[in-house]
């Protein structure tokens, strides 16, 4: 799962140093502290416009500055008004990836069979709060990897199809 989260920010998953500040992003986030309970995720409190001005301000500190860690973006996703019907939770490939019953329920995982995502186990993305906003999907199949073919499909780019992950 690392590589899928190392894609989606956009990092090299060859690159260790960046694969470790995307894996601890994700422990930030996720992880539960001391109490059982996850961290709250702290709501962005500027518009998108301030949010991509601070981002540019940022972005020129990080020039000067280049051994600290830039500050990633909040991007503002719509969410969506469907979800993927049919979805097979008990899919072999699943159980093949020490996946329980449990976890597939909570992260509304399943195999696809039809649609852009036929063949993959789709994978809900969701926002801040919780609205679902897309859909990623990992290819079951990895012999049937190819260019055209990722072996991740991630969430579209406006005005393009599917975002390809970039590859060394």
């Amino acid at each position: 799962m690392l590589d899928f989260a190392s894609l989606m920010s956009g990092v090299d998953p060859d690159d260790t140093a960046a694969l470790r500040r995307v894996a601890l992003e994700l422990q930030d986030r996720f992880v539960t502290n001391g109490n059982g309970r996850t961290p709250e995720v702290r709501q962005p409190d500027t518009t998108p416009s301030e949010q991509k001005r601070e981002l540019d301000e940022k972005e020129g500190e990080a020039q000067q500055k280049p051994d600290e860690v830039e500050a990633r973006p909040v991007i503002v996703n719509a969410p969506l008004d469907f979800t993927l019907k049919m979805l097979d939770v008990q899919h072999p490939y699943l159980k093949q990836r020490g996946l329980t019953p449990e976890t597939i329920s909570h992260f509304g995982l399943g195999y696809c069979s039809r649609g852009l995502m036929q063949g993959r186990i789709a994978i809900p993305l969701h926002d801040a709060v919780g609205q679902l906003i897309g859909y990623a999907g990992r290819l079951v199949e990895d012999n049937k990897i190819t260019a055209d073919n990722p072996k991740y499909r991630l969430p579209r780019r406006a005005g393009t199809r599917w975002r390809r992950p970039r590859l060394p």
